[in-house]
């Protein structure tokens, strides 16, 4: 399980775990159908398998109370918010919404943008996403 997560890897597949357990030796079984988490020999989660490499698996309940309240926040949310924190942060914030097969899987990278305006004004995020903008531009990186 990763340090910073509620998720264990099953080939190449997140699936999560109640938070409570995220720094816990969990026990996995699974099937060709269905992936169960043990802990201590009791059952504390289970789910359909997933073949999609990479791709979560992630329950509501499993998530903290403070990950939960991400889960009303919409790409036009976070998008509008940082327009009103400088000029190319709402460009930014849009570019690593629309890198994501899924946009919610772009959401903690803008939360760490969001953080960056707790510390710095609003003109000097924008330049600092201005440049993001121009090297991911000038390399074809995806963010």
């Amino acid at each position: 399980m990763s340090q910073n997560s509620y998720h264990i890897t099953v080939d190449d597949h997140h699936y999560s775990v109640p938070y409570q357990l995220a720094k816990e030796h969990v026990d996995v079984c699974f099937t060709a159908g269905t992936v169960e988490i043990l802990f201590k020999n009791k059952r504390f989660a289970s789910h359909v398998r997933s073949y999609e490499k990479w791709r979560h698996t992630t329950l509501v309940g499993h998530m903290p109370k403070s990950h939960q309240k991400y889960l009303e926040w919409t790409p036009s949310r976070i998008i509008a918010w940082a327009g009103k924190n400088g000029s190319h942060t709402g460009p930014m914030v849009s570019r690593i919404i629309e890198s994501r097969r899924h946009p919610e899987q772009g959401f903690r990278f803008c939360l760490g943008v969001m953080r960056l305006a707790k510390h710095y004004s609003p003109e000097r995020l924008s330049a600092a996403c201005t440049r993001a903008l121009s090297a991911i531009a000038s390399d074809g990186l995806l963010i």
